[in-house]
């Protein structure tokens, strides 16, 4: 979502993004109100990441990831409904 769909709204609303890093990006995300904190997107990129790239060896680490990547699912569906609102009173 992040990587593919911020930059659409935000060059939907009129801002430059071509050459703007993900972290600029999210910038611009918290500015316009489109998300609360910057922070929350970059832990979600990091337990991704941890994810990902995790290694079967080490299951203690793998549950620990696991089990965050479900808490913030829960807060991601949550995020997505809010922002579908806000997508809609730009747009509108």
């Amino acid at each position: 979502m992040g990587q593919k769909i911020f930059p659409l709204i935000l060059t939907s609303v009129g801002e430059e993004v071509a050459n703007k890093t993900f972290i600029d990006i999210l910038n611009m995300f918290e500015k316009f109100g489109f998300i609360d904190n910057a922070n929350f997107w970059i832990s979600l990129r990091q337990t991704r990441n941890a994810i990902a790239n995790e290694y079967p060896d080490n299951l203690e680490k793998l549950v620990i990831d696991l089990n965050a990547v479900y808490t913030q699912s829960e807060k991601l569906l949550a995020y997505w409904q809010k922002l579908k609102t806000r997508i809609d009173q730009v747009v509108s």
